[in-house]
Formats: structure tokens, sequence, C-alpha cells
């Protein structure tokens, strides 16, 4: 590039600054007068976009536009967003052609506009020579906004902070050490030597599976720790991560995170958009004059010092300038630099005399500082003031399909997406790691579903590319067919180790310790590297200590240490039959034994010919630990994995828990004739199970549990089994569970069914063959049978009960009705014996039938009752107020049951209770009684107490007890 070139970047550069900070300052101010003026009743700036086409249109093609006017944050306003406010928002003239006028103020708004759009798309290859025709546009248009709105006195002001800016004040000076470290720094990034995400760096260019930063960089979720309550999380934007607050607040941020939580993605994202000068809708990244990126995982060895860690970054200029211009230009652009450290926990005990000697040399720099969870605290440490700590999460399900979006976009597979989500959703370490999901997308591209069908597949693709890399390194170049024999010897080497480690709970290791010395020795011998063999499958750290730097060596990620846990088991197990897996993994912590199991089973299942029924049954008694009667997850993961084998399935299905304690196998107790039917056995279904109905289906179809119960919801119940609310009732469950439970139960009886929380009820199709079912908080919106084979039913919480229709349950005996709302009452069953209605409406409404024995009410809400009525039982409900006005509720309620009784001359039992009559009319009551009902057992009780208007006893118990004379 030449001189004129040069120049010409140096002042495209001066030109991008002043529109970042004059004229944002001119439109900001402009944009507040003017939207206070036409929005008295204060709609807020996203309401009054959507009031004009134009302003829908722009929210609708732009989604961060809508974000950053939503949140309503004017030090995140930009030109692009302050623009789209001015033309909607504020009262300006609508007609395009005065917004292309020149002479008026919104002609000269879209001058800035232009400019600015200009100014983002320019490159270094595409700058052609000096700008200066575009500073007289910029000076003559904010000289004329500020004119004809009314802020004449405002021009000097503005003038001179242009000028400024254009001859270099704030600026760089061409030729000078501003300009030969920007430049460095700008063509490094650009160059993509540190913008690049390559998670799969070794791959190279001939898998093209390498991204800029700003193609494919995805938010992830970052969270702090609230200053007032401390365990409550906060939310942090990845615009606001390096916010300082309006007086400054902390200069140093650090950045926490587990691998592969996107946290070196987020730092070359910072990098990219500032070297590109985008419009990346980060502000503060935006206006920084230097932006500092260090990788410690690739410093060379000797760069402990701030002199050595500018070396590093910048060779050029070091050698050009030497060490203490550099750190004077970097402390004299002050709050305009930008130190980001990536892998700090990775050389923290090295690099923290060079990290305290950057802080002192730029005081006023800002410092994002990368590492993991267990080395926040050496950071702490070597700051004197304050320190901001985050933490990275990784993605959420959006995030992750936004991700995977990109990168299959990227490969012209976007096509794949939907299925591609839902083969590894099953997997959420997949999801929540951008590391794995980036992996993920290229083995998907590479391969489609192959190396999705279990967890274990997925996890044995990923351990066989990173020995392939090994390979590689030690100039092995198999990309395909079998791994090389040395990658296969210490892929074994290193799971034996992994299982070790499993049983004594450890995973990390000194590099003195025994296990890591023959781990070294091992690798020689197979004649691999053996430091790069060992950060393969395992995490190189190190530490300073007073005998010079240690390494430290832990498993990645969880799941890939539990993965090499079992591949070792299965090596184990499978020749030698004294080995049983249940007493192997005895002493494993319960949540790694549970992963361990599932990639055993994944392993053993990829040839199931191959499984001894020894092994199976370790693997039922180990998985039957983590599943109970209201949770049966685990026993589907077991099914998955093991790709749906039958006869693992139907030893599953054989072990099921139907209630805490009891396991499937025991019959049904049936009792003499005439006395209820009790059986045992009851085992919930939610729609997290029944979602998964090709595991879920040949368990049932194996178990049949007695009892099943539906629960329909999403969160937890409010209920005396969990009494925690929280609940939501699920929409469209309820046909797909009825189905499965229709193959399961196939020409055999389904002795109990509980259904809850189902906000449309409408089945098409019941289980050939119910006796009991019970509807708990349903809502039912059509006319719906009830199925012929039904015994008892019981209704609780529902609505619209008048659209069930029992006329056709000719076997129905016992019907239940409690707090159910009633807008039509329903057709009772016709050989109904039992009934009982418990703070319903409308019960008058009822129609009974002859052939009913017993009835339950309470309130003396009494149908019309059948003369063959043998059995009467009603309760009072509870009543506030005072003593006189409820006895003569009271009594006005008795008069409704006298002539009710009338009509009844089969009663053998009348029980009133909860009674609030005073001790005379309770005996007067009692003789009433009993001489309408003479041949009949009849039981009457107040309530134990009941308090007056001011507070003393009326009345106390009093219970007669009637003997029938019969």
């Amino acid at each position: 590039m030449g001189d004129r070139d040069e120049e010409g970047v140096e002042k495209r550069f001066r030109l991008g600054r002043a529109l970042k900070l004059v004229a944002k300052e001119v439109l900001l101010q402009l944009y507040k007068e003017r939207f206070a003026d036409v929005n008295p009743v204060r709609a807020t700036p996203l309401d009054m976009m959507h009031r004009t086409s134009g302003g829908r249109a722009a929210t609708s093609t732009n989604s961060m536009l809508k974000k950053i006017i939503k949140a309503n944050k004017e030090k995140k306003f930009d030109l692009t967003v302050l623009f789209n406010l001015l033309k909607y928002t504020c009262g300006l003239n609508k007609r395009e052609a005065v917004w292309n006028d020149n002479n008026k103020l919104e002609g000269n708004i879209t001058i800035v506009h232009q400019l600015r759009n200009e100014d983002a798309h320019w490159t270094l290859q595409a700058c052609k020579g000096d700008p200066y025709e575009d500073w007289i546009r910029l000076t003559s248009a904010l000289t004329n906004i500020l004119r004809l709105s009314g802020h004449e006195d405002q021009i000097p002001t503005t003038l001179e902070k242009l000028k400024k800016i254009r001859e270099g004040r704030r600026g760089i000076i061409p030729g000078n050490i501003q300009d030969d470290i920007r430049q460095k720094l700008v063509k490094m990034y650009q160059g993509r030597k540190k913008t690049t995400l390559k998670p799969l760096v070794w791959a190279g260019d001939e898998f093209q599976f390498h991204h800029n930063a700003l193609d494919t960089f995805t938010s992830i979720r970052i969270t702090t720790v609230d200053k007032v309550n401390q365990r409550e999380e906060i939310e942090v934007d990845v615009q606001d991560v390096l916010e300082r607050g309006p007086s400054g607040g902390r200069r140093v941020v650090v950045l926490e995170g587990e691998t592969g939580t996107g946290k070196t993605s987020l730092l070359r994202y910072y990098a990219a958009s500032w070297a590109n000068d985008t419009h990346s809708n980060i502000p503060v990244v935006d206006c920084l004059q230097y932006v500092l990126l260090t990788d410690l995982t690739a410093a060379a060895k000797g760069a402990y010092s701030a002199n050595d860690v500018i070396r590093e970054l910048l060779p050029d200029v070091f050698s050009n300038w030497g060490s203490e211009p550099i750190f004077k230009e970097l402390a004299k652009a002050g709050a305009d630099v930008l130190f980001m450290i990536d892998a700090y926990d990775e050389r923290y005990m090295a690099y923290q005399d060079a990290f305290k000697e950057l802080l002192r040399k730029c005081p006023e720099a800002t410092f994002l500082v990368v590492t993991r969870p267990h080395r926040t605290q050496f950071i702490l440490r070597a700051c004197e003031e304050p320190v901001r700590v985050l933490t990275a999460h990784g993605f959420g399900r959006r995030e992750a399909v936004e991700y995977a979006t990109k990168l299959l976009k990227m490969h012209h597979k976007e096509a794949d997406l939907e299925d591609f989500i839902n083969t590894v959703s099953p997997y959420q370490e997949l999801l929540t790691n951008p590391q794995l999901l980036c992996w993920s997308c290229w083995f998907w591209l590479e391969n489609g579903k192959q190396h999705f069908t279990t967890r274990g597949k997925v996890f044995a693709t990923i351990t066989d590319f990173l020995l392939r890399k090994l390979c590689y390194i030690n100039n092995e170049r198999i990309l395909s067919g079998d791994l090389p024999s040395s990658g296969q010897k210490w892929q074994s080497l290193v799971a034996e180790l992994a299982f070790t480690q499993a049983k004594q709970e450890q995973t990390s290791l000194l590099q003195t310790s025994p296990e890591i010395k023959r781990l070294e020795q091992a690798a020689k011998q197979l004649k691999l590297p053996p430091h790069e063999a060992l950060s393969t499958l395992m995490q190189c750290d190190s530490s300073m200590t007073s005998t010079g730097e240690q390494l430290i060596f832990q498993f990645v990620h969880e799941s890939h240490f539990c993965y090499l846990a079992a591949r070792h088991l299965h090596s184990i197990t499978l020749p030698n039959i004294k080995l049983a897996v249940s007493i192997l993994l005895k002493h494993v912590k319960p949540e790694r034994c549970k992963r361990i199991l599932l990639f055993l089973v994944s392993l053993l299942y990829s040839d199931p010919s191959n499984v001894p029924e020894r092994i199976v049954n370790s693997i039922i008694i180990l998985a039957r630990q983590f599943v109970t009667f209201c949770d049966i997850r685990y026993f589907l993961d077991v099914v998955e994995e093991s790709g749906y084998d039958p006869h693992l399935c139907s030893k599953l299905g054989e072990n099921i828990p139907k209630k805490e304690g009891e396991m499937a196998g025991q019959q049904l107790q049936k009792t003499t004739v005439g006395e209820q039917q009790k059986f045992t056995g009851l085992l919930w279904l939610r729609p997290k199970e029944l979602q998964r109905e090709k595991a879920l289906l040949p368990l049932l179809k194996q178990a049949r549990p007695a009892r099943l119960w539906l629960r329909l919801c999403h969160g937890p119940h409010n209920d005396d089994l969990n009494p925690v609310s929280g609940h939501k009732a699920a929409e469209s469950n309820l046909e797909s569970a009825l189905k499965i439970l229709s193959n399961a139960y196939k020409r055999r009886n389904l002795p109990g069914l509980i259904v809850s929380d189902c906000t449309d009820f409408s089945p098409s199709a019941w289980p050939e063959c119910i006796w009991w079912l019970s509807l708990e908080r349903c809502s039912i919106h059509r006319q719906i049978p009830m199925p012929g084979s039904l015994m008892k039913l019981k209704l609780q919480y529902c609505s619209n009960i008048g659209n069930i229709q029992m006329g056709g349950c000719h076997r129905m005996k016992n019907l239940e009705i409690k707090y159910c709302k009633m807008t039509n009452a329903p057709q009772l069953p016709p050989c109904l014996q039992r009934l009982s209605i418990i703070r319903c409406d409308q019960i008058d409404k009822l129609s009974l039938p002859s052939t009913l024995k017993s009835l339950t009410v309470y309130d003396f809400q009494l149908p019309a009752l059948p003369r063959g009525l043998r059995k009467l039982t009603i309760r009072l409900a509870d009543m506030k107020g005072d003593s006189y006005t409820i006895q003569l509720i009271c009594q006005s309620l008795i008069m409704k049951v006298k002539e009710a009784l009338d009509k009844v001359s089969s009663l053998q039992n009348l029980s009133i209770t909860n009674l609030i009559l005073c001790h005379s009319d309770l005996l007067r009551l009692k003789a009433e009684l009993q001489l309408m009902c003479p041949k009949c057992q009849i039981f009457v009780r107040n309530r134990d107490a009941f308090y007056d208007g001011w507070g003393s006893i009326s009345a106390s118990m009093d219970t007669f007890l009637l003997p029938s004379v019969a």
C-alpha cells in the first residue's frame, strides 16, 4: 500500500470517528427534542414506529434494530437507529422527496445516514484516496441540521469538534506510532489470524470449516451475581459486557466459564467488529482507539512480562518503536484502549506479573480477561480495584438454533436445519456447548445422521476425530478408515485412567503424578509426542511454583470423561465373566454413574448379539436406582441408547417401579364380591415421557401397570403429593397419550387411569377396557362419550362437565364430582348406584337415576331424590357471620331437606353434619326427622363450635345418633 493510500485510510478512519461521536450527538439531541414534542402520551419508541407502515417495515426486516429500539437505551443508539427514529417517530415530513432535498432538515439527516453507510462498508482494498468531499458533506449536513432545528448557537462548537478529529488531535497522525499500531492491529484482525472461529483447527483449509467471527457469532448467555441479593443472577447482554457505568466503574472484567461455552468466540467477535469498522451494534467497541487481543495458549514460553506481551502481539511495531513509546501511546489513549486476554487460566501463574504490569502501565484501559472458573480468584488477587465477574453459560435452545442455522447456511445445507436440531436435541450438552455444537455441525455435513443415533456414537465420533488429529500431528494423516493402531492404544490407556479417576472422584492430575508419568512413558513407546498426546483427550493447565512451571491435566468435558470411562468398562467386562458392571460402578457417585452406564449401553448394543445376560442384569440393577414411579426418564434413556433393543426393553419393563418401594410383577389384590376392589401399582406419565413414544411404548407393553396418571402439565403441581405451585396445563398431549395407552393395553384391562391438567380434553378414542377413570383440572369443550367399560368416574376441578356423556356407561356404579363447574347438567349413567357431589354449582338441575342407592351432597343443594334412595349424606358448608343470621340460614336449608325427604320411601341411613343450631333447635330437628323416617338410622351433628359477631362461643358440639327402629 502506498503512502497516499495509507493517508486515505487514516482520514477515512477519522471520518468514521466523527460520524460516531459528533454526528451521533447532533442527531440524538434532535431526536430527544422532537420525540418529546410529538409524544405527549409517553408511548414507547417501538410503539411509535409501529404506527407507520415504514416503521413497521423497518423493524420487521431488521431484528437488531427492533431489539435496540425496544430496549430504549439511548447510549446504544447509533446513526442507523437514530435515522429510523427521526424518520418515523418524530413528526417529520413523510414525503420521500423531502428526505432527498438537501435544503430541508430531512434531506440533511439523509446525508448523514448515507455517509454512515458508506463508512461502514469501506475496506482497505476499496478505499480510494482522500475522503475530502465526504468531510465537506458531513460538515455541511451537520451545520444545516443545527440551523434548521433552531440550534445555530451550537454550530461553532460542533465545527471545532470536527476540526480536532480531522486534524488528528484524537485520531491517528500518519507516519507516527499511532498509525503503526492501528494499521498492524487492523491488518491482523482483517487477515482473520485472530478473528476466525476454528474449533477444528487441525483440519485446516481442506475441510473449509472455519468461519469469520462476524459471520457466525451468536450471542451466548452471560450472567453476573446481584450485588444486593448474592443468591440471584442477573442476565448481561453481549453489548453490556464492557459497560463501565455513568461514573466510570470497574475497568477489569473477568469472563469465566467452562471449556467450550463461547468465551473465545466473543473476544474474536469484538476484535473483528472493531477492525472492520462495521455496524456491530456494540457502541463501546466501535468507539475504541485500540483493541489488543492476546491468546495465552499461543503465547511463547518467555512471554511473562508486559514487554513480551507487546512483542508477541505486535512484533513489527515493537521492532520499530520499542516498548516504552508503545505504552506511552496506550496510556495516552486512556479509556479508548481494550486489552482482551484469552485463556488466562492456562498460564495464570506465569502471566500474573505481566498482567499486573499492564494494569499499571495502562491505568485507564479496560481489561477483559477470559478464564475457567477455578482460576478467577487468581485474577481477583492480582487486581487492587474491584473486578466485575461475569459467567458464560453457552447457548440456550434459541441461540443454538440460530448458530446452527448460520453454519449450515454457509455450507448451503439450511434445508437440513430442522432435522439436525431434532437429531441433536436429546443430547443437551451438544446444544448448550457452542464448541460441541460446532463439531456436531461438521459431523452432520460430512455424514448426516450417521453419528447421532446414540449418545455413544456422538462421543465416539468426537474421540475418533481428536485421535486422528493426534496422529496427524505425528505425521500419520489418515482421515478415513480405521484409526491408526497408535491412536487406538492411546485411547485405551486414557480410558483406563478415566475409569480409575471416576471411582476416585478426581478429574485432574499433576504432571509429576505416577499416572501421568506412566502415560508419558507409554506415549513415547507409541512414538507419540507426550505433551500433545496428553492434551488430545485431556485439558492441559499450567501453574507456577517455586521450582518453576508445573502442568496439570484434567478431562475436558464431563460427558467425554464418562464416555472414556465407559469405554474401558466395556473392554474389561465383555471378555471377563467374573466382572459385574454393578460391582465395578458401586463406588462411583450417582450422577456420574448414570452417564457412564448410558455410554456403556450405547457401546454394548452396537452389537446386540454379543451382549451376555449377566451384563443385561447388571444394567437393570444399576438403572433401577435412578427411576421412581413418578419419573422413568432414565429407563427411556437406556432404551434409546440400546437402539430400542427388544430384549432389554422387556427386562426394563418388568422392573418399572409402580409406587415408592413397589416393583412390577405384583398381582392385583382382589377382594370379596361386593367390596370395593383394591389394587396397587401407580405410574406417572408426563409430557417429558409421552414425547418419547418409541422408547415408552415397549416398556408399557411389558409392564402394563395397574394404574396410570397422565400428568399433562409443564412444571410442578400443587396437590397433596407435590405441594409446589407453578404447574401449567398442556394443550395437545392427550390424544397422543391415549394412542400410546391403547397400543400398550390392547386386549388387556387398564384398572385405573387419572388424567390431569388438560386444557382441551377431547379424546377421540379410549383404551379398550378402563375400569376407573379420574379427570382433574380438565377443560371439556365438546361432547365426549365415556368408555362403556367404565365402572367408576371421578371429576375434580373440571369445567363444562355437562359435555361428558355417560349414557352408554351401563357398568358405571360410582360417580364423584368435586369442585366442578356445570354450564349444563350432565346425563348420568343409567345404572348409577353411588353419587357424591362436593362444592359444585347447579346441582338441583341433575336428574338422578332410579337405581341410585347412595347420595352425598354439600350445602343442601338437593336435586329431586329417587324413591329408592337408601343412604343420604348432607354436609353444610362453612359460613361466616353473626350466629343469629347463620342459624336462620341453616333452618331455611333444613326446610328444603324435609321437603325432599317426603318423596323418599326406603331411606335407611340419613346423616346431616356441620349444622349450626342451638341446642333446642337441634332437639326439635331430631324429633321431626324421627317422625318423618321412622325406619331410618339418623345421624345429626352440630359444628364443633362457632362464634358470634363479638367473638364469643355461641354453640358447642351436639351430636345425636338415632338408631333405626326397623
